[in-house]
């Protein structure tokens, strides 16, 4: 091109460069939106994460907070026909407004989980502490970690369903009630970069309802339970595992006009 012709075509290169650098941010920020990933637990065998906690729980009437920190390790003992075997365990609990017995017996816990591939616990058991055994016997069928993941590839502002079961857990602390399962609500509201990383960030919700009976020999009607929570959690989707989470559960038992206690708990937790 001679000369001439540069100099004519500057302006118009000129004129039209933001036109261009808009066109751009669109097609990039649609490309984003349709963006879609697969999200499935896919460690390998041998492989750990670490994590710190933070577990702080305000209740009713309770001159204060009870705090918990502690360190979390999960270490990948299996991968095999498409379940994962995972193995957690704590150290490093400290605990504020409750016995230090807890977070010695804390540290003595290790659970076992077998999910499959889109995070569904499939088995659970703990040794350790009894309380914690019976907690592990009712955690199958939720989500490990909190999480289970579509049976599809998924973009942005996708939603899907999980369900916990209530009734299990709340047999699990000696309460027996009827087949209650919460609907719990899922939604990816982002696909970035992280460095090396591709992380989803996605929200859960959840909210129910049970009438429980208290323990054989236990005086007390029947409990009036509800239950509500929300959460954030980011994953890595190169293996599905979490990079952090911040969530917290309110929980609220009547009995009549004689109890009423509402309690709520933040939990947060983030890859070291």
């Amino acid at each position: 091109m001679s000369l001439r012709g540069l100099a004519y075509n500057a302006p118009m290169r000129n004129r039209f460069a933001p036109v261009l650098g808009v066109a751009l941010w669109v097609a990039a920020s649609m490309a984003n939106a349709q963006a879609t990933v697969v999200l499935k637990l896919q460690p390998k065998a041998g492989s750990s994460y670490k994590y710190s906690l933070v577990n702080e729980t305000s209740a009713q009437g309770a001159p204060q907070k009870m705090k918990m920190t502690m360190s979390q390790t999960l270490k990948v003992i299996s991968v095999s026909g498409g379940k994962i075997t995972i193995e957690a365990s704590t150290s490093n609990v400290k605990a504020e407004g409750m016995p230090a017995s807890s977070a010695q017996e804390l540290s003595k816990v290790k659970l076992t989980t077998v999910t499959d591939a889109y995070g569904k616990v499939l088995s659970s058991k703990a040794a350790g502490h009894e309380m914690a055994e019976a907690i592990a016997s009712s955690l199958g069928g939720t989500g490990f970690a909190g999480v289970e993941y579509p049976r599809k590839a998924v973009g942005v502002g996708a939603t899907w369903k999980g369900t916990i079961d209530l009734a299990k857990m709340l047999e699990a602390s000696g309460l027996k009630t009827g087949g209650n399962k919460m609907t719990v609500n899922y939604k990816l509201v982002k696909i970035e970069k992280q460095g090396a990383k591709t992380v989803a960030t996605i929200e859960q919700t959840f909210s129910g309802s049970a009438t429980a009976q208290p323990p054989a020999g236990t005086q007390g009607g029947a409990l009036n339970l509800s239950m509500r929570g929300k959460s954030t959690i980011t994953v890595d989707v190169a293996d599905g595992m979490m990079l952090s989470t911040r969530g917290e559960v309110t929980t609220s038992i009547k009995s009549g006009t004689q109890f009423n206690m509402t309690s709520t708990t933040t939990t947060t937790s983030k890859r070291v």
